[in-house]
C-alpha cells in the first residue's frame, strides 16, 4: 500500500498525463490500487478499489488537509504529554514545548512523524477524539464511502463506529482535493525543510523521502 500511495502521489502532484489502461496491462504487487482523473473523478485503473485496509501513514494526508483549511499556520502549538509519548517514527517533541503549526506540517508530510500529527490534532480541536470526529466529517464531505478515522497519524485504532481503515478509491478522492490546495503541494514537493522549536533551542531538518521526486525534470 505504501509503495502504491507514493507512486499515486507522484503521478498526481507532477500532473503526468494518464490514459485508461486495462488491468492486464498493469502488473502490481499491491493488494489494492486506483488511478483516478482528478478533474472528472473517473477511475482509469482499479484493483480491489473498495477493499477496506488499514490507513497507515496515508492518514496524515487528510490530517494535513484539515489543518491547512482550519488553522493559522503561523500560530504556535503546545506539546502535550500525550503527543510527546507517541511511538516512532517521531520528531521527538517534548511536553510543554511549542512549535509553529506550519513547521509541524513539514514534519508530518516529509518525515511522517507521529508526534507531529497528535500535536496538530490537539491544537486544532483540543483532543484527538474531537479531531477524529472532524476528520470523519471532512472525509464524508469528500465523498468517501468506506473510510473511518480513529487516529490522526495512522496508528491502528478502533472505536464504537469501527476500525481505522480506508480504501484505494477513497484515498484517491482525498488526493483529488489535495492537489487543488497549493499549500499542500508546496509542502509535499519540498526536498528539505529546517525549523526550530519556539524557544529556538532545538533545530530540526526534515527531508523528503519520496525517491520519485528527485527524478522529476527541473
Amino acid at each position: 500500500m505504501k509503495t502504491i500511495v507514493s507512486v499515486f502521489l507522484y503521478v498526481i502532484i507532477c500532473s503526468i498525463q494518464i490514459y485508461a489502461v486495462s488491468a492486464e496491462e498493469i502488473n502490481l504487487n499491491a493488494k489494492a490500487a486506483v488511478i483516478m482523473d482528478a478533474e472528472s473523478g473517473k477511475i482509469l485503473y482499479e484493483k480491489f478499489k473498495d477493499q477496506k485496509m488499514p490507513n497507515a501513514s496515508t492518514t496524515k494526508i487528510l490530517t494535513c488537509l484539515y489543518i491547512l483549511k482550519h488553522c493559522d499556520l503561523d500560530q504556535m502549538a503546545e506539546v502535550s504529554k500525550n503527543a510527546a509519548m507517541q511511538p516512532k517514527v517521531r520528531l521527538g517533541v517534548r511536553e510543554g514545548e511549542k512549535y509553529k503549526v506550519k513547521d509541524l506540517l513539514y514534519g508530518l508530510m516529509l518525515e511522517s512523524y507521529n508526534d507531529c500529527a497528535v500535536v496538530l490534532a490537539e491544537h486544532a480541536e483540543g483532543s484527538v477524539e474531537k479531531f477524529e470526529k472532524r476528520m470523519n466529517q471532512m472525509a464524508e464531505n469528500l465523498g468517501t464511502l468506506n473510510t473511518h478515522f480513529v487516529t490522526p497519524n495512522g496508528l491502528d485504532g478502533i472505536d464504537k463506529k469501527g476500525r481505522h481503515e480506508t480504501t484505494a478509491q477513497d484515498l484517491a478522492k482525498i488526493m483529488a482535493r489535495c492537489i487543488k490546495n497549493q499549500q499542500f503541494l508546496e509542502i509535499t514537493q519540498t526536498k528539505q525543510y529546517t525549523f526550530t522549536d519556539g524557544s529556538r533551542k532545538r533545530r530540526f531538518i526534515c527531508n523528503n523521502h519520496n525517491a520519485l521526486l528527485s527524478s522529476m525534470q527541473e
